[in-house]
């Protein structure tokens, strides 16, 4: 499969870029990046995300972030991860995390929505919330997003 991605490059020109081996693998590119970010297996980490606003080593081990995860408190925070890291191979999900910035509540559910926009991968997960709406609406739209790619 290749993957073709358009882009303005820093000098206001329209480029296109194409990547093949490396999308057979992830599925996975940023188009309104500079460029289509799995453009180097190099790049590319196997990596896991560990998504709650409480995690810390203080609290019990129900909610701690495991060693082979990389933890993030946010969806800004969790961004950031991918656009270093690539997609994650795995991931745990709490359901609230809290006020953002700008003073929005946000949701591991709006973190899903956006990852379907960005890669056609779905990565293993595992929801650690103890909120069962938001279990629910997790596992709706994670199973719905599965299904879309079968």
């Amino acid at each position: 499969m290749v993957i073709k991605t358009t882009y303005v490059n820093e000098s206001g020109i329209e480029v296109s870029k194409s990547c093949d081996e490396y999308c057979d693998k992830c599925l996975y590119h940023f188009s309104l990046k500079s460029a289509c970010y799995c453009n180097s297996l190099k790049n590319h980490k196997t990596w896991k995300l560990f998504l709650d606003d409480q995690h810390n080593e203080n609290l019990p081990e129900r909610v701690r972030c495991p060693a082979d995860f990389l933890p993030a408190k946010n969806i800004g925070e969790t961004k950031k991860l991918i656009e270093n890291n690539g997609p994650p191979i795995e991931m745990w999900l709490d359901f609230d995390l809290g006020i953002n910035e700008k003073g929005e509540r946000e949701t591991a559910l709006d973190f899903v929505k956006w990852l379907a926009s960005q890669t056609s991968k779905v990565p293993t997960y595992k929801i650690i919330t103890k909120n069962p709406i938001g279990r629910q609406q997790l596992e709706s739209y994670l199973n719905s997003w599965s299904r879309s790619l079968e």
